[in-house]
């Protein structure tokens, strides 16, 4: 069976990488240590202006094939998005208000905790919208060059940062094969391209993972 090109698996599991890993450090911070609240308000500002600016790259190149494709499914999109941004600006004033808190901030730091939880528990059921019936209406509804026109529209509004740092950011959440799969389509078979991305990329995933991956790529 040919690959099905999915517009929303790489991202997604990016995503979920870094709201589990935020909401790890949320729940076992020191809310009275200030220098660790002012890093930890930074990354939730950092995450959700990634988490909007991913909104809005949706409603720009995939949402308008949905309206014709799937007008429900896109409504109910546009409603998810619509109420995730409700809570995240919950949390964002929550956060903000966090390091002007006077005494001790083990309270507030709790409920911003859980603020970011119900917005994540909101968030995956929408993901899960996306994967399981947007995703799916788009394969049924439309040929392999819409999709694919898709993702060369959304890649061409991407500055060389930002592809990079997409690239950064994704291949860590992916499997063996996914990772060698995006990495050269990416790089076009450009291997010195290739091994300097992989240098960038440590730290960042474990030793054996890169090697693989530069053996995959015959790097």
């Amino acid at each position: 069976m040919a690959h099905k090109l999915d517009l929303y698996r790489n991202v997604h599991k990016a995503q979920r990488v870094r709201l589990f890993s935020l909401a790890v450090e949320l729940g076992r911070a020191d809310y009275n240590d200030h220098a660790l609240v002012d890093a930890l308000c930074a990354r939730l500002n950092a995450l959700v202006a990634e988490l909007r600016e991913h909104a809005g790259n949706e409603d720009r190149f995939i949402h308008p094939l949905l309206r014709v494709k799937a007008p429900e499914t896109a409504a109910a999109l546009d409603r998810g998005h619509d109420d995730f941004e409700e809570q995240l600006r919950d949390f964002q004033a929550r956060a903000s208000r966090l390091p002007l808190s006077a005494g001790s901030r083990t309270e507030e730091g709790l409920d911003l905790y859980r603020a970011f939880w119900r917005a994540i528990s909101l968030y995956l059921a929408h993901l899960q919208e996306e994967e399981t019936v947007a995703m799916p209406a788009l394969w049924e509804t439309c040929g392999e060059e819409e999709l694919l026109e898709v993702m060369r529209s959304f890649v061409a509004s991407r500055t060389d940062s930002q592809r990079l740092g997409d690239l950064l950011e994704q291949l860590p959440a992916l499997t063996p094969q996914e990772r060698t799969a995006y990495l050269r389509a990416a790089t076009r078979g450009d291997r010195e391209r290739a091994s300097s991305i992989l240098e960038k990329l440590r730290g960042r995933m474990a030793e054996p993972e890169l090697h693989r991956l530069a053996a995959e790529l015959a790097i």
